[in-house]
């Protein structure tokens, strides 16, 4: 079931990223490195990304949400552009935000609003 889980989460990966960029990760930097991006793909991608269950549009919602709250600013960025990939639209993305800051804190909701905007910014460019 792994195997599988690995072969379906390496095609939820290259459908999200592209499959050049979901290939290099698998095979960057040394053993612990490779390891962990096997895990990440079987888990991440296969387990819960590739589950039809919730569409692709929630999954990015509740990953931002989840993100924000902790404060991960490298990882939000990148789900932010999936978010806007995924169809969520930039009203969303702030009231993502403003729900962050009342039940996580000013300052993650004040991140979270940072990255959005930046991640805007950068795609308008």
């Amino acid at each position: 079931m792994a195997n599988d889980d690995f072969d379906k989460g390496f095609a939820a990966r290259a459908a999200m990223f592209g499959k050049d960029k979901a290939e290099r990760a698998l095979n960057q930097g040394g053993q612990v490195a490779a390891k962990f991006q096997r895990l990440m793909t079987t888990y991440c991608f296969g387990a819960l990304w590739a589950d039809d269950a919730i569409s692709g549009r929630d999954r990015s919602l509740i990953t931002m949400s989840l993100l924000a709250a902790q404060g991960k600013a490298d990882e939000l960025r990148v789900h932010v552009g999936l978010a806007i990939k995924n169809g969520v639209e930039v009203a969303v993305l702030v009231e993502v935000a403003q729900h962050v800051a009342v039940y996580c804190g000013i300052p993650s909701g004040a991140l979270a609003s940072r990255i959005i905007q930046e991640v805007i910014d950068q795609d308008e460019k």
